[in-house]
């Protein structure tokens, strides 16, 4: 019993001592700690003067100044399509005829009537000449044979209509009907495109008609194709569409290779804000306190945390522009921002800082 109270009694004052031996060391830390060790550790970065972009994405389409479908202007059956389609055409060549034998042959008799009218007339008209029969023979000679003429020209018009043009340069993108079908004015025939000239067409929102004008900088992008280009809006409408409240923007670009085709999708952003040499911190450096003040942390030449409010204004890409609360502070020399641990230090907190 005696050498059981004598093993509870050493091990209470074992533990006695390492609880004393704990205080201490916990002194000890603190003491270490008053005297400049285990310092809050930070990094630094240095304000950025750059030209500051901001960007508004917007969806547009690609359009083709030249895009059409071409109908017949007289019906009949089609004997003759001498175009395949992706075949290249020149403006005014033939796509394809249409039957016209009527025509023809109304053509043909008039011709023979008009070869006996001007001679007819060529007869009266040298008698004329000679004052050999009366005003009223070389009159009605005249009217006849210039009326078939005119006839003549009428009928060939008609005939004309019965064979298809391309209206311009560029590719036959579709034909519809078949040789032996039959065309009509309201059947559509084929769809003729000039890929050349193309451009892009964007819906833009009534909040930036004050800030979009012809010449702005815009970026380009074709998920599609993997393509990117800046470019300039070459027009802003003027008409503002009730229903969605927007205005439409173009952009012209090139195709010289063809490969933007017409409804495919582009994404565009649009410049809507640009400064020279303006004062630029990543986003994420920027605190606000209670009262909505926005501030960053900086660092004073003795390594204190010194706050600096600050006002700021758009964002892009990760980065902020400011626009207010650094003129006293870059009088003074280069402005030190803290920036990793800066969600963690106080003004006036004495750090260390970290490469």
């Amino acid at each position: 019993m005696r050498t059981m109270r004598k093993h509870i009694g050493l091990g209470l004052i074992a533990s006695l001592m390492v609880a004393c031996a704990s205080q201490e060391e916990v002194k000890d830390a603190a003491v270490s700690a008053t005297e400049g060790k285990g310092l809050q550790a930070v990094t630094t970065t240095t304000l950025e003067e750059m030209d500051f972009e901001h960007y508004f994405n917007v969806h547009g389409t690609v359009e083709v100044e030249k895009n059409a479908l071409v109908f017949p202007q007289a019906g009949g059956i089609i004997i003759d399509i001498k175009v395949t389609e992706g075949a290249k055409v020149s403006k005014g060549q033939v796509i394809a005829t249409i039957d016209a034998d009527v025509l023809s042959a109304s053509m043909d008799e008039v011709a023979t009537q008009l070869g006996l009218a001007k001679n007819a007339f060529e007869k009266q008209d040298r008698l004329w000449k000679k004052q050999i029969g009366s005003e009223m023979q070389f009159l009605q000679a005249k009217t006849n044979y210039e009326g078939l003429q005119k006839k003549m020209e009428t009928l060939k018009k008609q005939k004309d209509q019965f064979v298809l043009r391309a209206p311009f340069a560029g590719v036959v993108d579709e034909i519809f009907p078949k040789v032996g079908e039959m065309a009509a004015p309201q059947m559509q025939f084929c769809r003729v495109i000039n890929l050349n000239e193309v451009y892009i067409k964007a819906d833009v929102s009534e909040d930036y008609i004050a800030t979009v004008k012809a010449g702005t900088k815009v970026k380009v992008n074709f998920p599609s194709l993997n393509e990117s280009f800046d470019a300039r809006v070459a027009r802003v409408g003027n008409f503002i569409n009730k229903g969605n409240r927007t205005f439409k923007i173009r952009v012209n670009m090139a195709n010289k290779n063809g490969m933007f085709k017409p409804n495919m999708l582009a994404d565009v952003s649009v410049r809507d804000y640009y400064k020279e040499h303006a004062d630029v911190v990543a986003a994420r450096l920027i605190q606000q306190d209670r009262t909505g003040q926005e501030f960053i942390y900086g660092l004073t030449s003795d390594k204190k945390v010194t706050r600096i409010n600050v006002q700021s204004g758009m964002s892009q890409n990760n980065k902020t522009i400011i626009l207010k609360g650094l003129e006293p502070e870059k009088k003074a020399g280069p402005i030190v921002i803290i920036d990793k641990g800066a969600k963690s230090v106080q003004a006036g907190q004495s750090v260390e800082v970290k490469k």
